[in-house]
């Protein structure tokens, strides 16, 4: 009924959904994915279990074993969710978040931590040209801890394009 885990590991929300899950170097499940709030919008989340499938209690601002974007996602129909990848010294979402004008939707990043302490997120913006329509599909730490999301861009035309933005972190 719960998955591996104990219990649900965003409790305070209506409902999460996994997309990616990955392991750190010392054998704990992170996963990327959306977290509905009671208006529907679904916040980029990530959630740290331990290999017992207990809620990572040293992970987080609250140290409640997961992270939620209040506010920091949109309220989308299509089933491309929000993906995780961790590198050494990082953790980092990608999915699609409202933009600029809240009827469109642009990547959204977010880098933390180890811990997930200290959170910086992107502005979302839409890439050059295009309709409105801008959604992240994968996402990467590079061997030099760059951050590498891919993803389609559609065009004022109607045509999806490649748009494969390089994050550089500090």
């Amino acid at each position: 009924e719960h998955g591996i885990w104990l219990g649900k590991p965003i409790p305070d929300h209506h409902m999460e959904q996994t997309y990616s899950t990955s392991l750190d170097a010392e054998g704990r499940i992170v996963m990327g994915g959306y977290a509905y709030n009671e208006n529907g919008l679904r916040g980029l989340a990530v959630v740290r279990i331990t290999d017992r499938g207990e809620s990572d209690t040293s992970f987080g601002l609250d140290d409640k074993g997961y992270i939620v974007l209040n506010g920091y996602g949109a309220n989308v129909n299509h089933r491309y969710g929000p993906r995780a990848a961790v590198s050494k010294d990082h953790i980092a979402i990608a999915g699609c978040v409202s933009g600029p004008k809240e009827n469109n939707s642009c990547f959204g990043v977010a880098v933390m931590d180890r811990g997930g302490k200290q959170i910086a997120k992107i502005e979302p913006d839409l890439f050059p040209g295009s309709n409105g329509t801008d959604q992240p599909w994968g996402i990467a730490f590079d061997s030099e801890g760059r951050l590498l999301v891919g993803g389609g861009s559609m065009s004022k035309g109607n045509r999806w394009r490649l748009a494969p933005p390089r994050y550089l972190i500090n």
